[in-house]
This record gives structure tokens, C-alpha cells and sequence, in this order.
């Protein structure tokens, strides 16, 4: 991983350490928004909000239910299109990320 890469993962962990009121030691990939943290659709609009204004970059609403965990979130943040072109069609979207979140596992 790169530098960079690495930057913005810390980056997105020390996020949802910050927006959930966790430890930063605590946060790890596999955490799971919505089973581990208890997060509703509505905790993760206002988690979403929080990514583009530190990113300056815009989460699609669908893409936010792609975001299982902060793994996927990491994953979802490293595979968006370049700041400045936000508005995409759908086959240009990162791939769904569950599946790659399945096949490194292996």
C-alpha cells in the first residue's frame, strides 16, 4: 500500500473513531457499521456527510449502503474517480465492494 493509500485509511479510521466516540485503537476493517457499532441508515448519512467534507468529495446516497464496514469504507474511499469528476454513471461506480471484501478473506 502506498503512502498515500495508507494516509487515507488512518485518515477514514480516525474518522469513524471521532464520529462513533471510540478509541482509535479500537476501529480495525472488520468493524462493522451496523452490527458492531449499531449505526442506522441515518448515522451513516451523517458519516457520509463527514467523509465528503474532510475529502472534499461527494458519497452518492446508493454508495452509502456499501459501506458495511470500515474496511469497505476504506476500500469504497481508495477506488473513487478523482476529485472533480464526483458525478458518475453507475458502471463507472467502484465495484461492489462486498465482493472484494469477500475475496481477500480467501
Amino acid at each position: 500500500m502506498t503512502k498515500q493509500r495508507q494516509d487515507t485509511a488512518e485518515k477514514i479510521r480516525a474518522l469513524v473513531a471521532h464520529h462513533f466516540g471510540m478509541a482509535i485503537e479500537d476501529v480495525h476493517d472488520e468493524l462493522s457499521f451496523r452490527e458492531d457499532l449499531g449505526a442506522d441508515s441515518l448515522d451513516m448519512m451523517d458519516f457520509a456527510i463527514e467523509l465528503e467534507a474532510h475529502f472534499g468529495m461527494s458519497v452518492p446516497n446508493e454508495d452509502v449502503e456499501l459501506l458495511g464496514s470500515v474496511g469497505e469504507a476504506i476500500r469504497w474511499m481508495l477506488q473513487r474517480p478523482e476529485k472533480g469528476s464526483v458525478e458518475k454513471s453507475r458502471s463507472e461506480r467502484p465495484a461492489d465492494i462486498r465482493s472484494h471484501a469477500k475475496r481477500d478473506q480467501r
